[in-house]
């Protein structure tokens, strides 16, 4: 069952010709950015719920280091609020916009090759076309396999870009909606506290 299946898909993969390589190579990429986004919005969310454990603990100097700049600039700035010159709010509002940052990266990178895939089967499309007008001038209408060899290209490659970009749309949109909640939960959090607790 299994040696069928790839051989149907190699089948299929051969038959697109040389622009299926682009499109497996765009799927590979947005699939793999795709996955990084689910376990990062993940990690993000752990973290913002140890850093506010240890907000309302009262207790930031048991935190030591964590990955994210973000986060660790927080930390230290509200450390040490007392030596700064600056505002609660101040150090909120900058909060806000490297979580703004942290949360959006590589969004705008998968919607962009998400819009390359149907355009590279759009140019299979077109390659294939032009396959199959050059088979015509060269051998006639006489031979139905050459003319069936550029329109299976143009097809197939069309086929490998719409499924390509379709499922991946839905999934970039279930990113976008987890990353927006987390995102409004993580400010409630921050403004409902507005770190009075340190």
């Amino acid at each position: 069952m299994l040696e069928m299946t790839a051989y149907a898909l190699k089948d299929f993969f051969q038959k697109g010709g040389s622009v299926m390589w682009p499109i497996l190579a765009t799927s590979l990429v947005v699939w793999l950015l795709c996955i990084d986004r689910v376990l990062y919005i993940r990690q993000y969310s752990k973290m913002h719920q140890k850093v506010l454990a240890a907000i309302q603990s009262d207790n930031l100097s048991g935190l030591g280091h964590l990955d994210n700049p973000t986060y660790m600039h927080l930390v230290t700035r509200l450390k040490n609020l007392s030596k700064l010159p600056i505002s609660q709010e101040t150090i909120l509002s900058g909060f806000k916009i490297g979580l703004k940052q942290d949360l959006n990266n590589h969004m705008n990178t998968i919607s962009q090759f998400i819009q390359i895939a149907p355009l590279l089967g759009l140019l299979g499309t077109v390659v294939g076309m032009v396959q199959t007008f050059s088979n015509i001038m060269m051998f006639g209408i006489g031979n139905p396999q050459l003319m069936a060899e550029g329109i299976s290209v143009a097809m197939i490659t069309t086929q490998a870009g719409l499924a390509v970009a379709f499922p991946a749309m839905l999934f970039l949109n279930h990113i976008q909606s987890r990353k927006n909640r987390l995102a409004a939960t993580i400010i409630k959090d921050i403004e409902f506290l507005k770190v009075t607790s340190i």
